[in-house]
Protein backbone atom coordinates (compact mmCIF):
# COMPACT_ATOMS: atom_id res chain seq x y z
CA UNK A 1 0.00 0.00 0.00
CA UNK A 2 1.39 3.27 -0.82
CA UNK A 3 0.20 7.31 -0.64
CA UNK A 4 0.25 9.29 -3.83
CA UNK A 5 3.55 10.62 -4.64
CA UNK A 6 4.39 12.97 -7.09
CA UNK A 7 6.22 11.42 -9.72
CA UNK A 8 6.18 8.41 -7.75
CA UNK A 9 4.81 6.39 -11.24
CA UNK A 10 7.36 7.96 -13.64
CA UNK A 11 9.20 4.77 -15.17
CA UNK A 12 13.01 4.45 -16.65
CA UNK A 13 14.09 6.40 -19.59
CA UNK A 14 16.04 3.49 -21.22
CA UNK A 15 17.53 0.10 -19.84
CA UNK A 16 16.74 0.75 -16.33
CA UNK A 17 14.35 -1.21 -15.48
CA UNK A 18 12.78 -0.42 -11.67
CA UNK A 19 11.29 -3.96 -9.56
CA UNK A 20 7.85 -3.12 -8.66
CA UNK A 21 7.28 -3.60 -5.26
CA UNK A 22 5.24 -6.33 -4.23
CA UNK A 23 2.44 -5.92 -1.66
CA UNK A 24 -0.11 -9.33 -0.45
CA UNK A 25 -3.28 -8.80 -0.33
CA UNK A 26 -6.93 -10.18 -0.85
CA UNK A 27 -8.47 -9.61 -4.95
CA UNK A 28 -11.76 -8.11 -5.15
CA UNK A 29 -13.76 -11.09 -6.21
CA UNK A 30 -15.07 -9.22 -8.66
CA UNK A 31 -15.44 -10.84 -11.86
CA UNK A 32 -14.19 -9.23 -14.85
CA UNK A 33 -14.76 -9.65 -18.72
CA UNK A 34 -14.73 -13.01 -20.32
CA UNK A 35 -11.73 -13.71 -22.75
CA UNK A 36 -12.23 -14.79 -25.92
CA UNK A 37 -11.35 -18.51 -26.91
CA UNK A 38 -7.58 -17.01 -28.23
CA UNK A 39 -7.08 -14.51 -25.38
CA UNK A 40 -3.63 -14.57 -23.48
CA UNK A 41 -2.39 -11.98 -21.18
CA UNK A 42 0.83 -10.10 -21.52
CA UNK A 43 1.18 -9.74 -17.96
CA UNK A 44 2.61 -12.43 -15.91
CA UNK A 45 2.07 -10.99 -12.70
CA UNK A 46 -1.01 -13.27 -10.52
CA UNK A 47 -3.55 -12.17 -8.66
CA UNK A 48 -3.15 -12.05 -4.86
CA UNK A 49 -4.61 -15.54 -3.74
CA UNK A 50 -8.13 -15.48 -2.07
CA UNK A 51 -7.53 -16.52 1.26
CA UNK A 52 -4.90 -13.72 1.83
CA UNK A 53 -5.98 -11.51 5.17
CA UNK A 54 -8.07 -8.79 5.08
CA UNK A 55 -7.10 -7.57 8.50
CA UNK A 56 -5.39 -8.35 11.36
CA UNK A 57 -6.54 -8.11 15.44
CA UNK A 58 -4.04 -7.12 17.82
CA UNK A 59 -4.81 -7.52 22.14
CA UNK A 60 -3.16 -4.76 24.45
CA UNK A 61 -2.74 -5.55 27.39
CA UNK A 62 -1.77 -2.79 29.84
CA UNK A 63 -0.35 -3.05 33.70
CA UNK A 64 -2.31 -1.20 36.27
CA UNK A 65 -0.68 0.17 39.73
CA UNK A 66 -3.78 -1.55 41.40
CA UNK A 67 -2.85 -4.87 39.93
CA UNK A 68 -5.62 -5.18 37.38
CA UNK A 69 -5.04 -5.03 33.55
CA UNK A 70 -6.35 -2.87 30.52
CA UNK A 71 -7.39 -4.46 27.33
CA UNK A 72 -7.89 -3.18 24.64
CA UNK A 73 -8.15 -4.58 21.23
CA UNK A 74 -7.16 -2.91 17.56
CA UNK A 75 -8.01 -4.06 14.29
CA UNK A 76 -5.34 -3.17 11.08
CA UNK A 77 -6.77 -3.75 8.06
CA UNK A 78 -4.48 -4.84 5.29
CA UNK A 79 -5.27 -2.89 1.94
CA UNK A 80 -3.48 -3.93 -1.63
CA UNK A 81 -4.00 -1.33 -4.34
CA UNK A 82 -1.28 -2.89 -6.31
CA UNK A 83 -3.32 -3.23 -9.94
CA UNK A 84 -2.96 -6.19 -11.80
CA UNK A 85 -4.00 -5.54 -15.57
CA UNK A 86 -4.68 -8.21 -18.14
CA UNK A 87 -5.42 -7.39 -21.42
CA UNK A 88 -7.57 -10.19 -23.32
CA UNK A 89 -6.82 -9.76 -26.58
CA UNK A 90 -3.21 -10.98 -27.99
CA UNK A 91 -1.69 -9.89 -30.13
CA UNK A 92 -2.92 -6.38 -30.53
CA UNK A 93 -4.45 -5.37 -33.61
CA UNK A 94 -5.87 -2.24 -35.34
CA UNK A 95 -9.21 -1.30 -34.65
CA UNK A 96 -9.93 -4.78 -32.43
CA UNK A 97 -11.38 -4.54 -29.38
CA UNK A 98 -9.06 -4.90 -26.33
CA UNK A 99 -10.72 -5.82 -23.31
CA UNK A 100 -8.82 -4.03 -20.01
CA UNK A 101 -9.21 -6.02 -16.90
CA UNK A 102 -7.93 -4.59 -13.71
CA UNK A 103 -7.19 -7.27 -10.78
CA UNK A 104 -6.44 -4.73 -8.05
CA UNK A 105 -7.33 -6.39 -4.22
CA UNK A 106 -7.95 -4.24 -1.49
CA UNK A 107 -10.66 -1.94 -1.39
CA UNK A 108 -11.30 0.09 -4.50
CA UNK A 109 -13.73 2.91 -4.66
CA UNK A 110 -12.64 4.56 -8.11
CA UNK A 111 -10.84 3.12 -11.22
CA UNK A 112 -8.73 5.74 -13.58
CA UNK A 113 -7.89 5.11 -17.51
CA UNK A 114 -5.76 6.75 -19.59
CA UNK A 115 -5.36 4.35 -22.51
CA UNK A 116 -2.65 6.46 -24.30
CA UNK A 117 -4.25 7.48 -27.23
CA UNK A 118 -6.88 10.47 -25.47
CA UNK A 119 -9.11 7.94 -25.05
CA UNK A 120 -10.25 7.07 -21.22
CA UNK A 121 -12.60 5.10 -19.01
CA UNK A 122 -13.87 5.05 -15.22
CA UNK A 123 -15.05 1.55 -15.38
CA UNK A 124 -12.97 -1.27 -13.59
CA UNK A 125 -13.23 -3.21 -16.84
CA UNK A 126 -13.54 -1.05 -19.97
CA UNK A 127 -13.36 -2.03 -23.76
CA UNK A 128 -11.02 -0.14 -25.56
CA UNK A 129 -10.02 0.27 -29.62
CA UNK A 130 -7.08 1.91 -31.04
CA UNK A 131 -7.72 3.05 -34.81
CA UNK A 132 -4.00 3.36 -35.42
CA UNK A 133 -0.88 0.86 -35.02
CA UNK A 134 1.91 2.34 -32.34
CA UNK A 135 2.88 1.66 -28.55
CA UNK A 136 0.54 3.25 -26.41
CA UNK A 137 1.20 3.68 -22.48
CA UNK A 138 -1.81 2.28 -20.74
CA UNK A 139 -2.19 4.02 -17.38
CA UNK A 140 -4.42 2.82 -14.05
CA UNK A 141 -4.78 4.72 -11.27
CA UNK A 142 -7.06 3.46 -8.35
CA UNK A 143 -8.18 5.15 -5.04
CA UNK A 144 -9.17 3.44 -1.96
CA UNK A 145 -12.39 4.81 -0.02
CA UNK A 146 -9.66 4.45 2.84
CA UNK A 147 -7.24 7.55 4.27
CA UNK A 148 -4.18 7.40 6.00
CA UNK A 149 -5.08 8.18 9.49
CA UNK A 150 -2.21 10.33 10.06
CA UNK A 151 -2.07 12.74 6.97
CA UNK A 152 -6.18 11.99 6.02
CA UNK A 153 -5.11 11.08 2.36
CA UNK A 154 -6.74 8.23 0.35
CA UNK A 155 -4.47 5.78 -0.30
CA UNK A 156 -3.99 5.52 -4.07
CA UNK A 157 -1.95 3.39 -6.75
CA UNK A 158 -1.40 3.03 -10.37
CA UNK A 159 0.59 1.46 -12.98
CA UNK A 160 1.42 2.11 -16.66
CA UNK A 161 1.57 -0.81 -19.51
CA UNK A 162 2.46 -0.55 -22.89
CA UNK A 163 0.82 -1.61 -25.11
CA UNK A 164 1.43 -2.29 -28.93
CA UNK A 165 -0.88 -1.99 -32.21
CA UNK A 166 0.37 -4.69 -35.05
CA UNK A 167 -0.31 -2.85 -38.34
CA UNK A 168 -2.72 -3.92 -40.43
CA UNK A 169 -1.01 -5.04 -43.49
CA UNK A 170 0.35 -7.77 -42.17
CA UNK A 171 3.10 -7.56 -45.18
CA UNK A 172 4.79 -4.67 -43.25
CA UNK A 173 6.16 -3.49 -39.93
CA UNK A 174 5.61 -0.45 -38.09
CA UNK A 175 8.27 1.41 -35.38
CA UNK A 176 7.79 4.07 -32.69
CA UNK A 177 11.31 4.88 -31.75
CA UNK A 178 11.63 6.49 -28.29
CA UNK A 179 14.53 8.93 -28.15
CA UNK A 180 15.53 10.26 -24.61
CA UNK A 181 18.36 12.48 -23.54
CA UNK A 182 19.10 11.48 -19.72
CA UNK A 183 15.51 11.72 -18.19
CA UNK A 184 14.40 14.07 -20.78
CA UNK A 185 12.61 12.91 -24.46
CA UNK A 186 15.09 14.57 -26.83
CA UNK A 187 12.65 16.80 -29.23
CA UNK A 188 13.86 17.86 -32.77
CA UNK A 189 16.84 14.86 -33.89
CA UNK A 190 16.71 13.00 -37.06
CA UNK A 191 16.22 9.16 -37.27
CA UNK A 192 17.37 7.65 -40.56
CA UNK A 193 15.38 4.30 -41.65
CA UNK A 194 17.92 2.40 -43.97
CA UNK A 195 18.35 -0.31 -45.53
CA UNK A 196 21.05 -1.50 -48.16
CA UNK A 197 20.55 0.59 -50.83
CA UNK A 198 20.73 3.93 -48.26
CA UNK A 199 17.92 6.03 -47.22
CA UNK A 200 14.33 4.69 -46.83
CA UNK A 201 12.43 7.18 -44.92
CA UNK A 202 13.40 9.97 -42.16
CA UNK A 203 11.30 10.95 -39.18
CA UNK A 204 12.10 13.62 -36.52
CA UNK A 205 10.94 13.32 -33.10
CA UNK A 206 8.23 14.89 -31.35
CA UNK A 207 7.94 16.12 -28.10
CA UNK A 208 7.24 13.01 -26.59
CA UNK A 209 10.89 11.94 -28.16
CA UNK A 210 8.58 9.38 -30.34
CA UNK A 211 10.18 9.41 -34.33
CA UNK A 212 7.28 7.14 -36.48
CA UNK A 213 7.68 4.82 -39.25
CA UNK A 214 4.57 3.61 -40.74
CA UNK A 215 4.45 0.26 -43.37
CA UNK A 216 8.23 -0.56 -43.32
CA UNK A 217 8.72 -2.82 -45.68
CA UNK A 218 9.94 -6.43 -44.46
CA UNK A 219 9.37 -8.43 -47.74
CA UNK A 220 7.80 -10.93 -45.40
CA UNK A 221 11.62 -12.31 -44.27
CA UNK A 222 12.10 -14.55 -41.64
CA UNK A 223 14.68 -12.17 -40.01
CA UNK A 224 14.81 -8.32 -40.60
CA UNK A 225 17.73 -7.18 -42.26
CA UNK A 226 16.91 -3.64 -42.39
CA UNK A 227 17.89 -1.21 -39.93
CA UNK A 228 16.88 1.91 -37.88
CA UNK A 229 20.17 4.33 -37.55
CA UNK A 230 19.24 7.22 -35.08
CA UNK A 231 22.01 10.08 -35.67
CA UNK A 232 22.19 13.25 -33.82
CA UNK A 233 25.02 16.02 -34.36
CA UNK A 234 27.45 13.98 -35.51
CA UNK A 235 27.36 11.07 -32.63
CA UNK A 236 28.20 7.44 -33.40
CA UNK A 237 24.79 6.00 -35.11
CA UNK A 238 23.00 3.58 -33.01
CA UNK A 239 21.71 0.50 -35.00
CA UNK A 240 18.21 -1.24 -34.10
CA UNK A 241 16.51 -3.88 -36.20
CA UNK A 242 13.93 -3.85 -37.69
CA UNK A 243 10.74 -6.00 -37.02
CA UNK A 244 9.52 -8.95 -38.61
CA UNK A 245 6.58 -7.99 -41.30
CA UNK A 246 3.17 -7.39 -39.42
CA UNK A 247 4.49 -6.53 -36.14
CA UNK A 248 4.92 -3.40 -34.19
CA UNK A 249 8.31 -2.68 -31.75
CA UNK A 250 8.76 0.18 -29.53
CA UNK A 251 12.54 0.67 -28.70
CA UNK A 252 14.11 3.17 -26.54
CA UNK A 253 17.35 4.76 -27.37
CA UNK A 254 19.86 6.78 -25.11
CA UNK A 255 21.76 9.62 -26.61
CA UNK A 256 23.18 11.31 -23.41
CA UNK A 257 25.98 9.77 -21.45
CA UNK A 258 25.07 6.65 -19.06
CA UNK A 259 26.78 4.12 -16.92
CA UNK A 260 25.67 1.36 -14.67
CA UNK A 261 24.77 2.20 -10.72
CA UNK A 262 25.69 -1.40 -8.75
CA UNK A 263 24.86 -1.62 -4.97
CA UNK A 264 25.72 -3.86 -2.46
CA UNK A 265 23.70 -3.90 0.55
CA UNK A 266 25.74 -5.50 3.62
CA UNK A 267 26.01 -6.04 7.44
CA UNK A 268 27.91 -3.65 9.04
CA UNK A 269 29.13 -5.95 11.86
CA UNK A 270 30.45 -8.38 8.51
CA UNK A 271 31.04 -6.41 5.14
CA UNK A 272 31.64 -9.93 3.20
CA UNK A 273 27.81 -11.16 4.77
CA UNK A 274 25.06 -9.35 2.05
CA UNK A 275 21.56 -8.62 2.90
CA UNK A 276 19.01 -9.92 0.38
CA UNK A 277 15.91 -8.68 2.43
CA UNK A 278 16.12 -5.28 2.27
CA UNK A 279 14.34 -2.60 0.09
CA UNK A 280 16.06 -0.36 -1.82
CA UNK A 281 14.87 3.11 -3.60
CA UNK A 282 17.05 5.18 -5.56
CA UNK A 283 15.78 8.46 -6.33
CA UNK A 284 16.75 11.65 -8.98
CA UNK A 285 14.13 14.35 -8.92
CA UNK A 286 10.50 12.70 -9.34
CA UNK A 287 11.78 9.48 -10.91
CA UNK A 288 11.85 6.47 -8.67
CA UNK A 289 13.58 3.31 -9.34
CA UNK A 290 13.01 0.82 -6.72
CA UNK A 291 14.29 -3.32 -5.99
CA UNK A 292 15.29 -5.83 -4.10
CA UNK A 293 19.15 -7.00 -3.64
CA UNK A 294 19.53 -10.56 -4.45
CA UNK A 295 20.83 -13.75 -2.00
CA UNK A 296 24.57 -11.69 -2.44
CA UNK A 297 22.80 -8.56 -1.42
CA UNK A 298 23.35 -6.94 -4.78
CA UNK A 299 21.07 -4.94 -6.96
CA UNK A 300 21.88 -3.04 -10.62
CA UNK A 301 20.89 -0.78 -12.86
CA UNK A 302 22.04 -0.09 -16.30
CA UNK A 303 21.96 2.29 -18.83
CA UNK A 304 21.61 4.84 -16.09
CA UNK A 305 21.96 8.63 -16.92
CA UNK A 306 25.00 10.19 -15.40
CA UNK A 307 23.17 12.02 -12.28
CA UNK A 308 23.50 12.28 -8.86
CA UNK A 309 21.24 9.77 -7.32
CA UNK A 310 19.89 9.61 -3.72
CA UNK A 311 19.66 5.59 -2.57
CA UNK A 312 17.68 4.77 0.52
CA UNK A 313 17.77 1.08 1.77
CA UNK A 314 15.49 -0.48 4.48
CA UNK A 315 16.40 -3.78 6.01
CA UNK A 316 14.19 -5.26 9.20
CA UNK A 317 16.13 -5.30 12.36
CA UNK A 318 18.35 -2.40 10.62
CA UNK A 319 18.79 1.22 10.61
CA UNK A 320 17.91 2.66 7.19
CA UNK A 321 20.64 4.73 5.26
CA UNK A 322 20.84 7.17 3.20
CA UNK A 323 23.81 7.94 0.88
CA UNK A 324 24.38 9.53 -2.71
CA UNK A 325 25.98 8.28 -5.70
CA UNK A 326 26.81 9.76 -9.08
CA UNK A 327 27.08 7.67 -12.09
CA UNK A 328 30.15 8.12 -14.50
CA UNK A 329 29.95 7.61 -18.07
CA UNK A 330 30.60 4.57 -19.08
CA UNK A 331 31.73 3.38 -15.57
CA UNK A 332 30.21 0.96 -12.98
CA UNK A 333 29.85 2.75 -10.05
CA UNK A 334 29.58 0.30 -7.35
CA UNK A 335 28.59 1.73 -4.17
CA UNK A 336 28.51 -0.57 -0.74
CA UNK A 337 26.06 0.16 1.82
CA UNK A 338 26.46 -1.36 5.74
CA UNK A 339 23.40 -1.69 7.90
CA UNK A 340 23.99 -1.53 10.99
CA UNK A 341 21.22 -3.26 13.59
CA UNK A 342 19.15 -0.87 15.48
Amino acid sequence: TNIEEAGGDQGPPTGATPTQPVTEGQATGEPGPTPTTTAEPIEPNEPAPVNAPTACVINITVPLENGEELIDVATFYVVDLRPRIRIASYPQAVDEVIAFQDRSGGLIETWEWDFGDGGTSTLQHPDHTYTGPGCFEARLRVTSPLTHWFTGRYFTDSVTRTVTLDPLDPGTAHIDLQVWDGFRPAQGEVVELRDDSGIVETATTGADGRATFDDVPNNGASAPEEQVLFTVQGQTETLVQVPLAGYTVCPKLQIGDVGILAIDVVKAENQEEGISEADILITFEEFRFPGVPDDNGSFQLTEMPTETYTIVVESPGRATQTVQATVEADETVTVTIPMPLQ
